[in-house]
């Protein structure tokens, strides 16, 4: 059963950049370099939660931004380079809290107060590693319910506007079916290199009506577009 309640400024819940350039490495002075991309759309927007994949974060890296809690898993390769890495940035005057994560994968939770508890999981699959299916079984069942998966998976399928599928599109179109999960996705262009191809997706459980999928048209120094998840109308919705 649902109810509407006043519209809020708080109805953007979700900004998603991708992909930094390949020599954004993280670094304190790389992050700051892209900051200010980040701390204007905060500034036009305020969304409430800001997920982010490739962050290549160090765990010494100094990143920070005003009025927003970071939160981060990082993820180094055998040299010590930082690679790809996770992280959500929260507003401070949201209610939220971090999901402990029991898994290999580049993945990090937060639970966010909206009109209910929502949880937001911004995930990384490298196009260079496999990926256990039981892994992603795993991760799923550690999310509560009402979850929201926002992430890069490297996978290509017709299902979410691709030409072609790959091994890792199929894979990822068993792990829709097998857990009944919604596909947010609307078809438009999300990489400016291979506009024909979808490498990011998003999925919800439980809240597809509630949010609209959209794509930003400014790259702000990425090579994918930022995509947008939001509440055109806040609803109440029992668990």
């Amino acid at each position: 059963m649902f109810r509407k309640v006043e519209n809020s400024l708080k109805n953007l819940m979700i900004k998603i950049f991708l992909d930094w350039p390949a020599w954004f490495r993280g670094t304190a002075v790389g992050f700051c370099s892209k900051a200010f991309h980040i701390k204007n759309l905060i500034s036009e927007l305020h969304p409430v939660c800001i997920a982010l994949q490739e962050t290549h974060l160090k765990p010494a890296d100094i990143a920070k931004i005003k009025r927003y809690c970071l939160v981060r898993k990082v993820n180094e390769n055998e040299s010590g380079r930082a690679s790809g890495g996770v992280a959500h940035l929260v507003a401070h005057d949201t209610p939220s809290s971090v999901i402990t994560l029991h898994t290999n994968l580049q993945a990090l939770a937060v639970r966010v107060m909206l009109s209910n508890l929502v949880t937001v999981c911004t995930l990384y699959l490298p196009s260079s590693t496999s990926v256990d299916e039981r892994d992603l079984d795993r991760l799923v069942d550690e999310l509560p319910a009402h979850f929201i998966i926002v992430g890069d998976f490297n996978g290509h399928s017709p299902l979410w506007g691709s030409n072609n599928t790959n091994s890792r599109g199929r894979q990822i179109e068993e792990f829709i079916n097998t857990h009944s999960l919604c596909l947010l996705n609307n078809g438009e262009d999300t990489y400016e290199v291979e506009l024909s191809t979808l490498r990011s997706s998003y999925y919800a459980r439980r809240l597809f009506p509630y949010f609209n999928f959209r794509v930003g048209v400014d790259l702000h120094d990425s090579d994918h577009f930022p995509i947008f998840l939001d509440r055109s109308v806040l609803t109440m919705f029992n668990v």
